[in-house]
């Protein structure tokens, strides 16, 4: 019987970048958010044929999310990356409320990232939505049989990205608008429907360690309106009504879904209370790993103590590791990985070079040769 290798992908940003913009595409993405609010929901010469559809309140929290903005930006003037100034807020308590609010603005737009598509905004670097390797990778995993649409257990994510990709994608095979339901599906942690305790490690599953952007758990605002990414056409100006009211109603529950590595549950409360618990399932998924992929991902510094403590986890016995980026980055990151977690990883002195390949196209998820599909 042939030996099904275990396969784990770790995932960055870069994984979604077809889709969303990467850390130094921000700024720039959130000044086209901010025209876009502006022009659509604001602007009275613009939009005085839509007063019907974006009334007063939609307005006014528009204007409050202009401002929020604004503030993100000024901001931004003074560091490197949006990461950098999140840590600062971090690490002064008086500013805990400007982290706040810069987390309910990062949750907002990257929900509106995620879903928003306008083929009219000429400055948009985002081609598609959501990002189509995903699909491609599913319809690669996805069990052969007929009206089964299972991924197969010897396959898991693990990722620092909050974004809902997968989810979107997957959901085009269940043809269901419940995004909780299909995080279910797919054993994605954390989530609102499964206790983390519950993770079958035989099964398919993903793991977020920064948390994720859950801002459509069937939320019903009112009787008759539901957000619904999968059916919405986000190409009409209902879209931005929908993002306005869901900033309205973000709590900091939901904010606790969107968190940093270096953030510690015990002194701050808007994060995500079981996000060690998150690390430990992804510490069980790297020791049973015989194959490794990394997608799209640098190994930052702010990361580091966490890779170093999966990287200790990852199986001894591990069979291959590949990295996959631009053909630019790809050798630096090689390199980075062989300096940071050559002392981290249990293996032979000089073994760690001999096993790790590098792949530099990025039109898909690298599928391993081993894998024999």
């Amino acid at each position: 019987m042939r030996n099904i290798p275990n396969v784990t992908y770790l995932l960055g940003a870069g994984a979604s970048a077809n889709a969303l913009p990467v850390i130094n595409e921000l700024p720039s993405r959130l000044k086209i958010f901010k025209k876009l609010l502006e022009d659509r929901c604001v602007d009275e010469h613009q939009s005085l044929f839509l007063l019907e559809l974006f009334n007063p309140e939609i307005k006014s929290i528009a204007r409050e999310l202009i401002s929020d903005i604004e503030w993100a930006l000024q901001e931004l003037l003074s560091h490197s990356t949006i990461d950098t100034l999140a840590k600062r807020l971090y690490l002064i308590s008086s500013r805990h409320n400007d982290l706040e609010r810069l987390k309910r603005l990062l949750y907002i737009y990257f929900l509106f990232e995620q879903g928003y598509n306008d083929t009219n905004i000429r400055e948009s670097t985002i081609k598609e939505a959501p990002d189509k390797r995903y699909d491609s990778f599913i319809a690669t995993y996805i069990s052969p049989k007929i009206d089964k649409l299972e991924m197969p257990g010897n396959i898991k994510i693990v990722t620092w990205n909050y974004d809902i990709q997968m989810e979107l994608a997957f959901s085009k095979y269940l043809a269901v608008t419940d995004l909780d339901r299909v995080q279910e599906r797919l054993q994605i942690f954390p989530n609102s429907l499964r206790s983390i305790d519950s993770f079958d490690e035989k099964s398919f599953g993903i793991v977020h360690l920064n948390g994720i952007i859950n801002g459509v758990l069937g939320w019903n605002f009112s009787d008759d309106f539901r957000v619904d990414f999968y059916g919405l056409d986000q190409s009409k100006k209902g879209y931005l009504e929908i993002i306005c009211q869901i900033y309205k109603k973000l709590e900091k529950e939901h904010l606790r879904y969107l968190t940093y590595s270096w953030e510690d549950p015990q002194e701050f409360s808007i994060t995500f209370k079981e996000k060690n618990n998150l690390k430990g399932i992804a510490s069980k998924i790297f020791a049973n790993t015989d194959i490794l992929v990394v997608v799209g991902y640098s190994f930052p510094i702010f990361n580091r103590s966490v890779d170093k403590e999966l990287m200790r986890n990852l199986k001894k016995e591990i069979q291959h590791i590949y990295i996959q980026d631009t053909k630019d980055n790809v050798e630096d990151i090689k390199n980075i990985f062989i300096n940071s977690f050559s002392d981290s990883i249990g293996l032979v002195k000089g073994r760690l070079p001999n096993i790790i390949s590098t792949v530099n196209y990025t039109n898909q998820f690298h599928i391993p040769a081993e894998m024999n599909l």
